[in-house]
């Protein structure tokens, strides 16, 4: 009612007036009444609404939602009348005001219940009896002082626990008959122990579950994004270890509450994995309780996101419903194992108040193409598997635009990179989807071996090739196996290692020994022989015994997610990527044509990723191109864009090439980089690389061009730079705000400019003041300490051993050759007789899995304790090189055991010593020095400092300007720097349209390259590319863009190369050779066997016409073996189809074999390298060997130019037994010969076959 003179006085909803007849047969629902585009508009007064039970309505839970806006109010609800509800299922009743239960709400059941404030269950076990007039009366007290607004929800439901035909509990992720074996079994009783030790700690803990929304886990960071440190007994304060302050109030405190939420909800899964394994009762009781508690007041929290908006992505008990979906799979696990411990009405409870009302929650937000809507899959599965609600399931699996099915195919690429780009996020996906492929597998759905298209209609993929793709991305064993910063990656600390759950499954799933063994189960091997121990929950869900695995890193272009990457792990321990692929959606950085060099294990050009989302760093500087070492165009962030690879190739260890280039990244302006790496230039283990960047206008506008470069250490300028003054930059682009102290120098025409950094030198000793060589890097379980202290002002705080299990370091004198002993300190808090190993790698490239020296330390003693060993005393695992090289340092609280939670030490005072007891020193550091072509063009050098990850520290970063039309930058970069007194001479040409040229020279070492070209600019067209150095020429000729994977080395080339279609049984490799008599062409081939002790042969058909069989004896693990097919000259393309097979063999003795072609023309020889493909098909056979020699055996004919063929084969063989045919394979090559020459093809093969992503290594 409205005292208002004008307009609408009055709304009323009357069954009675009017003319109108009551009747007790209406049901109504009133819910979200509002009368829209008014301002202010008014809510209506209610007195008495009555709500029928509606049976379809309230077997599905349907919430009812009443709202006063009135000050003051007396005000009954009743919902009634009720109709009989039959024993077997519960009326469920709860009320919440505004989100949270207050005092003044009072809830009374007529029947006689006894009133609760909370929610109120009827019986399972006999029927409740109701009449017409029984009803529920909600009664709200009026409060003390006026409410402006109040919303009430009712939720009535009634239900009976879901069956599940044919099933007996547990059964999602494990079962009564999986128990045994876990305790029995040496391999798992380990991880069984400690996790029944687990539960045992969560008993004593305090299990006080906060009842309200928590904000998002992203706030919980200080101001310099290292994060708050969670105390679980505290929620109103919280310390920042860097700024050593306490930070209070929102929206800390409400961030807390999520942490405290996925820490619960952890213990819950504890707790019932310790009831599973123990049966002792009291860990089922406090998980079902805190179930239940959830389950009371879960479905009546409103929907709220990380801005408190009740927006489809936020969640009830935290803020996304992304939050919420991480941990489903643990609560549904956990249900599912003490559910035989459950009563009927808390069953009933759990299933429609917690898990289907989460599921409700979750499934409001189609996320799509999201990592997500990963988790989310994820979630609905484990809550449809273990409730038994089929729809859920199958929604995971198959819906159209969001589904599994639809992810793997359209998320993920052919290469088998997550769209998003980044390597967290990738790993963090695929997180989610290996819960999908778990409890799948456990149902009978064995989504790991359902395969969908692949995005170029080129075959099928399956999820593994998630599995296998970052293992082509980790960098160098000297850089500790890790990973490149890419898009929103928050460090550039994750290493492949750190990964070992994830490659448990895979080795469970797809391993040597396992029911589908796939050609990758080296890989896993490998990854798993250096990782550790897997959790305790993977080793009891899929561990399995470890096998053997070797793998080398090598070089690869990724062309679906635009990573191209050269590695030389065999020489000088080079890593080179260039970025240009798709954007990566949300995730993305504006950083096309990044360039990120390592060289020996140091971080060269890097990309530092980005803080947390809530800095202003993440957006105006992190995401930013400036922030990378790419082209910025008129000083502004480059637009959204993608790229392809023109041309890539890789001659082993001896000289690497590769051009990529984008769509527009400016209006009007593409971009193109080419790289050339010459690793081990000189012969001092100095690698160089010639970088030239062009910025191609697609009009006539002019445009300034910028190229960043950031590396860390000594900057200064060596070369060309007469005059430094302070620089106010100018630029609008918010990135350029972050540089501190800027400068310019104007650089002349035609100088020479060189600049350099030099990162520190290295040490041995460690102090641990600071932990900047350490990863993790300040984590919340791993920071600089003041509390104990024995040398310095600081020692490292390592707590919480089991979410942080390993701590390492990577940067460091590498030959320990001169130590005779190792001393460190350690102070522990609590003596838990937990294990601490310290391993000091020393990996051997011939041997299989990880090499190195270790020792065990037992954390059985309260203070400072210090270590003392000789290098005699620390002992050797397989077979390290020596001390003369140790690759890494790792102190790990799961390589020999099992982390405990409570485990809490203090490092310090590391130190080597030589025989004489005295300190090992250090030694100069390395870096980087890049020299600028000179230039008939004036150029500026912009220099500066910029922000590290966190950003409490800089780096020099340099950003050199063209102006005036000039868009070309051509750069030499040399790590590590030359002595400043080297004279050094770089020149480029680009004033020829038909090729761009470059040379450069020092200390007696030269080179020359030229890009050759028929447009002009030359990234519109390249044909060719030659490098002469002081040695070799090097020629790759490209007349076709697009997947290009193999070198043509000679004095002069006109090479076609590129990938053939991929299959299992060939080695996806066609080669056309077009050559004049008298060249020298060497094209080289190489695939690995895995093999001791075997015959390899070879058949070659050419033109149909099967030429005499080629054998050799390989008596030696990973042999370079060298075979020559002799095919005949013909003018015109011929098919050559070598096919080839290898056997074991029991016994054997030196085999020599010739096979040789000859002519009177002259005689052209060529080699085919390039990657191979898929070896597959393992077969069994048995064959007796034989004894004795053949020689002279001939084989003769007539090709179809008329030319005869004369070819010799000699063989000496004595005695060989074959066991088994491992593999067989193809390749296949076409080429078009001089009918005046013959064809000498020799093949280099490096016997070990792995097989990853499509390429052999």
């Amino acid at each position: 009612v409205s005292t208002q003179s004008t307009g609408i006085h009055s709304i009323e909803f009357s069954a009675a007036g009017w003319s109108q007849t009551q009747s007790n047969l209406t049901q109504v629902c009133f819910s979200d009444f509002e009368i829209n585009g008014i301002a202010n508009s008014p809510s209506f007064q209610t007195v008495d609404f009555t709500y029928a039970l509606v049976p379809n309505y309230v077997q599905s839970g349907i919430p009812l939602i009443l709202q006063n806006n009135y000050n003051t109010f007396n005000t009954i609800w009743t919902v009634g009348p009720m109709k009989n509800i039959d024993a077997g299922y519960a009326l469920l009743f709860s009320l919440t005001s505004n989100g949270q239960y207050t005092p003044t709400l009072n809830v009374t059941w007529l029947p006689g219940q006894t009133p609760l404030n909370l929610t109120i269950y009827a019986s399972l076990s006999s029927s409740l009896s109701v009449n017409s007039s029984t009803s529920i009366t909600v009664g709200i007290t009026p409060p003390n002082s006026p409410i402006s607004s109040s919303s009430f929800v009712i939720t009535v439901l009634v239900a009976q626990p879901t069956p599940i035909p044919g099933v007996t509990r547990p059964f999602l992720y494990l079962d009564s008959s999986m128990k045994a074996d876990m305790l029995g079994n040496n391999f798992k009783a380990a991880a069984a122990n400690a996790s029944i030790n687990t539960a045992i700690a969560r008993v004593g803990v305090d299990l006080t579950v906060p009842h309200r929304w928590g904000d998002w886990y992203g706030y919980f960071y200080c101001n310099d994004g290292t994060s708050l440190v969670f105390d679980a007994s505290n929620s109103t304060a919280f310390y920042c270890p860097t700024e050593k302050v306490w930070y209070t109030g929102e929206p800390f405190a409400s961030s807390w509450v999520t942490y405290r939420h996925n820490q619960l909800m952890g213990y819950i899964q504890d707790l019932a994995i310790g009831y599973y394994l123990s049966g002792n009762t009291t860990f089922a009781d406090l998980a079902i309780g805190l179930l239940v508690e959830y389950s009371t007041f879960y479905p009546a929290l409103p929907y709220q996101d990380m801005n408190m908006n009740p927006s489809t992505s936020g969640g009830r008990i935290l803020s996304q419903t992304l939050d919420e979906s991480n941990n489903v799979p643990e609560l549904s696990n956990a249900f599912d194992l003490v559910y035989d411990r459950m009563t009927d009405l808390q069953k009933v409870q759990v299933e429609y108040n917690l898990l289907r009302a989460m599921a409700t929650t979750i499934k409001r937000n189609n996320a799509g193409m999201s990592n997500w809507q990963a988790w989310h899959n994820a979630a609905l599965m484990t809550i449809g598997y273990v409730v038994g609600d089929r729809s859920l399931v199958d929604y995971s699996i198959n819906n159209g635009n969001s589904g599994y099915l639809y992810q793997l195919q359209y998320c993920v690429g052919d290469d088998g990179f997550w769209w998003e780009n980044s390597i967290g996020y990738h790993f963090y996906t695929l997180s989610a989807m290996q819960w999908i492929l778990i409890v799948s597998a456990r149902r009978g759905d064995n989504l790991y071996q359902t395969a969908v298209p692949r995005n170029d209609n080129n075959g099928n993929k399956t999820i593994e090739s998630m599995y296998i793709a970052p293992i082509g991305l980790a960098e160098p064993l000297s850089a500790g196996y890790g990973f490149p910063s890419l898009n929103d990656d928050h460090s550039s600390n994750d290493y492949i290692s750190g990964e070992r759950d994830l490659y448990t499954f895979a080795n469970f799933i797809w391993g040597k020994n396992s029911k589908l063994p796939s050609v990758n189960y080296p890989a896993y091997n490998w990854v798993l022989s250096f990782s550790g121990a897997p959790s305790n929950l993977a080793t009891l869900f899929y561990g399995t015994v470890v096998q053997s695995g070797y793998y080398v890193p090598k070089s690869v272009d990724l062309e679906p997610s635009g990573l191209t990457i050269f590695q030389t792990p065999n020489l000088t321990s080079d890593y080179v990527l260039v970025k240009h692929g798709p954007h990566g959606g949300y995730h993305g950085h504006y950083d096309k044509l990044e360039l990120l060099f390592d060289h020996g294990g140091q971080i060269i050009l890097n990309d530092y990723g980005t803080v947390q989302y809530t800095q202003p760093l993440h957006y105006n500087y992190f995401k930013r191109t400036l922030s990378h070492n790419t082209i910025l165009i008129d000083a502004i962030t480059q637009q959204e864009a993608s790229g392809n690879t023109l041309f890539f190739g890789v001659d082993f260890d001896e000289v690497k090439v590769l051009s990529a280039n984008t769509t527009e990244l400016n209006p009007g302006v593409i971009a193109q980089r080419s790289v050339v790496l010459l690793p081990n230039f000189d012969g001092t283990g100095r690698s160089l690389i010639l970088d030239v960047v062009e910025g191609i206008p697609l009009n006539s506008t002019q445009h300034d061009y910028f190229l960043v470069y950031h590396s860390s250490g000594d900057f200064k300028t060596i070369a060309g730079v007469s005059s430094v003054s302070p620089y106010t930059i100018p630029y609008a682009d918010p990135s350029w705000t972050y540089f501190l102290t800027p400068q310019l120098a104007n650089i002349s025409q035609n100088t020479q400019l060189r600049y350099s950094w030099t990162l520190p030198s290295l040490s041995m000793q460690d102090s641990f003041e600071s932990l900047a060589l350490w990863t993790p890097q300040n984590s919340q379980y791993f920071y600089l300490s003041t509390t104990y202290v024995k040398e310095g002002n600081y020692s490292a705080l390592w707590t919480n051993q089991v979410s942080v299990t390993a701590i390492q370091k990577t940067t460091f004198i590498h030959d320990w050759s001169a130590v005779h002993f190792v001393s460190w300190w350690v102070y522990n808090v609590v003596p838990n007789n937990a294990p601490i190993t310290l391993v000091l790698s020393s990996e051997n490239s011939t041997s299989t899995g990880i090499d190195y020296y270790f020792t065990k330390m037992t954390l059985n003693w309260v203070g400072w304790k210090q270590f003392n060993l000789t290098t005699t005393q620390f002992s050797p695992a397989r077979s390290p090189v020596g001390w003369n090289k140790i690759d890494y340092i790792e102190f790990s609280s799961s390589w020999s055991g099992t982390p405990l939670a409570n485990s809490t030490i203090y490092l310090d005072a590391f130190h080597t010593y030589d025989k004489n007891g005295v300190l090992i020193p250090d030694t100069f550091g390395g870096g980087v020095e890049i020299v600028a072509a000179k230039s008939s063009s004036a150029r500026q050098l912009i220099m500066a400092q910029a922000p590290n990850q966190p950003a409490t520290s800089y780096h020099p970063v340099t950003a050199t300007r063209l102006t005036n039309g000039n868009s070309v930058f051509s750069h030499l970069l040399i790590s590590p720097p030359l002595p400043d007194n080297t004279q050094i001479d770089f020149d480029s040409d680009f004033g020829n349209t038909e090729s761009s040229k470059f040379s450069f020279s020092y200390s007696g070492k030269s080179a020359s390259l030229e890009f050759v070209h028929s447009n002009s600019p030359y990234s519109s067209s390249i044909d060719s590319f030659l490098l002469s150095t002081t040695d070799t020429i090097y020629g790759y000729n490209v007349s076709q863009i697009g997947n290009s994977s193999v070198l043509v080395k000679g004095s002069s080339f006109t090479a076609k190369v590129q990938n053939s279609t991929y299959s299992s049984s060939h080695c996806g490799l066609t080669v056309s050779v077009l050559y004049n008599s008298g060249e020298n062409v060497v094209l080289q081939c190489s695939f690995y066997v895995n093999a001791k002790n075997a015959i390899l042969n070879v058949t070659s058909v050419v033109n149909g016409l099967v030429l005499p069989q080629n054998s050799i004896t390989i008596s030696q693990s990973f042999p370079q073996v060298n075979i020559s097919v002799s095919v005949p000259s013909l003018n015109q393309q011929n098919k050559i189809d070598i096919d080839f097979s290898y056997k074991e063999i029991s016994t054997t003795s030196s085999t020599s074999v010739s096979f040789s072609s000859t002519s009177s023309s002259t005689q052209t020889t060529a080699t085919v390298s390039g990657t191979s493909g898929d070896i597959t098909n393992p077969s069994t056979s048995v064959t007796s060997g034989q004894t004795g020699s053949t020689s002279g055996q001939e084989s003769s004919g007539t090709s179809s130019t008329g030319n005869p063929i004369n070819n010799t084969l000699s063989t000496s063989t004595s005695t060989t037994t074959t066991k088994q045919i491992v593999a067989t394979g193809t390749h296949t090559l076409t080429g078009a010969f001089d009918s005046s020459a013959n064809a000498l093809f020799t093949f280099n093969l490096l016997v070990l076959v792995f097989v990853f992503a499509g390429f052999i290594s």
